[in-house]
């Protein structure tokens, strides 16, 4: 865990959207409602993650998401920095998750780090964009 507090820059209210746009998308993935979560990425998305291809657009992530259905998902995403420019912004957090099956096993954790690149759409809404994360540890 970091030591120091986070840090932002850019306009209060763009801030204060991407931190509850943070806050929404953990509650929505611990409640398993994937089909909310696609609305809240751009529909040219990239996301890059260790060991796998890049996903690529909503139609991509969303066999991924619907997959996690399996598991009870409890994720923590800790917001280190905030740049907004226009109507781009990036972040970066640690990022954790542990995933337990439903059907029953033992919990499995990863963590590492992850930037963001949020677009706020002409409709004003900020979502997440391009996403890369790192995986530091895994149990």
């Amino acid at each position: 865990m970091s030591t120091e507090e986070p840090t932002y820059s850019g306009p209060q209210e763009d801030i204060a959207a991407i931190l509850a746009l943070v806050e929404e998308w953990d509650a929505l993935t611990r409640a398993g409602n994937h089909a909310a979560l696609l609305e809240r990425v751009t529909e040219d998305c990239v996301f890059l993650a260790p060991g796998f291809p890049p996903i690529q657009g909503r139609a991509s992530l969303s066999p991924l998401l619907a997959g996690f259905s399996r598991f009870r998902i409890e994720p923590l995403f800790e917001v280190q920095e905030i740049v907004v420019s226009g109507d781009w912004a990036f972040l970066w957090a640690r990022d954790e998750l542990t995933a337990t099956p439903i059907a029953g096993g033992e919990p499995r954790s990863v963590k590492g780090w992850a930037v963001s690149v949020l677009h706020r759409g002409a409709d004003q809404i900020w979502r997440f964009a391009r996403g890369i994360n790192t995986k530091v540890e895994s149990k």
